[in-house]
């Protein structure tokens, strides 16, 4: 499980880095990279729930 976390905050931060750099575009792929982001953190804290829940 502790690699699905790695790929996760991997992806955050360099989604994130993309995000910074093509905002100041103000294009769709802004909103759809944005929304990549939040979907991303979205998929991370559910499985930090996951991993809470099974070890209960």
């Amino acid at each position: 499980m502790d690699i699905i976390k790695i790929i996760a905050g991997v992806a955050i931060a360099i989604t994130g880095l993309a995000y910074l750099y093509i905002r100041d575009q103000q294009t769709d792929l802004a909103n759809k990279l944005g929304k990549a982001i939040i979907g991303i953190a979205i998929f991370f804290a559910l499985i930090a729930i996951g991993e809470k829940i099974a070890n209960i």
